[in-house]
């Protein structure tokens, strides 16, 4: 129940003792409207009411809630289990599949253009990056720099 809905369900029956209390039988003008103090007083308990009902819904929706989550993982491993089992021993193209709610797996077809397209992407890739296959790698091999004596100079 949210603090809004339990001050006003706290505040209804309070506004309703005071409305019978100081306006009973009176007619009042609420902005602009003419409203019977029995009217008023009708349409604030339908609407505490009504808060009560959807409070009390909510509380037991978020116990379900709580209830499905705890089963969830249990039940989410047995589905995945007796799927694997299903294909395992129908296989996946049978018609019994539907039966269990399992559909049969298509693999992709990738058109040539599609496949030049990856080579091509790939390609793009290795030269952006710098990179080099196996035989490419083998054909590098570094030098090590000969160091140079450091000249003497003769004193004079």
């Amino acid at each position: 129940m949210s603090k809004s809905s339990q001050s006003v369900l706290v505040q209804i029956p309070l506004m309703i003792a005071a409305v019978l209390k100081y306006f009973a039988g009176q007619t009042l003008m609420l902005d602009g409207v003419k409203v019977a103090s029995a009217d008023a007083v009708k349409t604030l308990q339908a609407y505490a009411d009504a808060l009560k009902a959807a409070n009390a819904a909510h509380a037991q929706w978020a116990d379900l809630v709580v209830t499905a989550r705890k089963l969830e993982p249990g039940a989410t491993a047995l589905v995945t289990q007796i799927e694997a089992y299903v294909r395992a021993v129908y296989g996946n193209a049978n018609a019994i599949l539907a039966e269990f709610g399992l559909s049969v797996r298509k693999r992709a077809t990738r058109t040539v253009a599609a496949k030049v397209e990856q080579v091509e992407r790939a390609l793009a890739t290795r030269v952006a990056r710098h990179t080099a296959g196996p035989k490419e790698k083998a054909k590098i091999h570094g030098t090590v720099p000969t160091a140079q004596a450091p000249e003497v100079k003769p004193k004079a």
